[in-house]
């Protein structure tokens, strides 16, 4: 099963560390889901359905111990956890995580079609302003048209 993700839902994160997920994006995620850092090099966090991380799993362990950007890509995907939502809908964000993704109070949960991205909404609003500021935009476009 595929799911795909879009829109952009501001939550409250609760003293226990979870957010809830939008009703509309839980059925994409019932099989349960892998939770890690960002793979884009930007400060957040990738909730991955679990058809999703089957793919990038199998990658992960193909990679040779002298591939050295393959080994960190794999340290960096470890620190992530396969879970699922709660019974409300919410999924926990361990304290690791929610350091290495910047996330405190206010959650940002950004749909990025295959993976849903959980940001800090002021790390989203510097991401923005760098990569879909016009030029930028323009710059992509002319290099890969859609």
């Amino acid at each position: 099963m595929t799911s795909k993700f879009w829109g952009e839902y501001e939550h409250q994160l609760d003293d226990k560390g979870r957010v809830t997920v939008p009703a509309d994006w839980r059925p994409g995620l019932a099989e349960g889901f892998f939770l890690c850092p960002g793979l884009n090099g930007y400060v957040c966090l990738y909730l991955l359905p679990k058809w999703r991380w089957a793919i990038i799993e199998e990658t992960l362990l193909k990679v040779t111990y002298d591939d050295k950007a393959g080994t960190g890509l794999q340290s960096l995907v470890g620190l992530g956890i396969e879970t699922k939502l709660d019974g409300q809908g919410r999924v926990s964000i361990p304290p690791r995580l929610r350091v290495r993704g910047a996330i405190s109070d206010e959650v940002l949960l950004c749909g990025a079609g295959d993976r849903i991205e959980i940001w800090n909404p002021e790390q989203r609003r510097a991401y923005e302003e760098k990569e879909f500021s016009p030029e930028a935009l323009q710059d992509k476009i002319s290099k890969k048209p859609l």
